[in-house]
């Protein structure tokens, strides 16, 4: 689960505000706060596997980027960096569910098969 400033800062992102829009509206945040945020949402990313681009937007951010630098290295524009946002935001909200181990997972009971026969 990502953390309320995180979720923040990603509702911000998702609206189209860059980092300094961000810390203009929001003056008790800080640069660093910004970083780990994206640094925490490139590993919740992790964890999902179809997530590639949108976990390479948030490594770039988190290792210092600005948006003008990740969309010049990544070939992304201000919408995908949105659209990033988003699917964290969404993946965030959505409970995972954990399977059971295979030992512990309940065996289908097999019959004896019959034919039918006309």
């Amino acid at each position: 689960m990502l953390g309320e400033t995180t979720r923040l800062i990603l509702s911000l992102l998702s609206d189209g505000k860059r980092y300094d829009d961000v810390l203009a509206e929001f003056p008790h945040l800080t640069l660093f706060d910004l970083l780990n945020s994206a640094a925490e949402v490139s590993d919740f990313l992790n964890a999902f596997p179809g997530q590639a681009k949108a976990r390479a937007v948030f490594r770039a951010l988190a290792e210092g980027y600005g948006f003008e630098a990740v969309e010049a290295r990544l070939g992304v524009t201000l919408f995908n960096v949105q659209q990033a946002a988003w699917q964290a935001l969404d993946m965030d909200r959505v409970p995972r569910r954990r399977r059971k181990p295979a030992a512990k997972r309940p065996r289908r009971k097999r019959g004896k098969r019959t034919s039918r026969s006309s």
